[in-house]
């Protein structure tokens, strides 16, 4: 993902499980959108990956 700027955004848990990588860039992008903050947004991630 690219955020403009020439700033590239890197996945914050990379891995190869398509499931488990579906939750995590939702997660990502309801954080970049402002939807969450960080620290919410991250638990929420957590959350629904350890529910997997």
């Amino acid at each position: 993902m690219h955020l403009g700027g020439g700033a590239q955004w890197e996945p914050i848990f990379p891995t190869n499980e398509t499931q488990t990588q579906s939750l995590i860039d939702s997660g990502e992008q309801a954080i970049v959108a402002g939807k969450y903050d960080v620290t919410l947004g991250l638990g929420r991630i957590a959350q629904q990956v350890t529910a997997l």
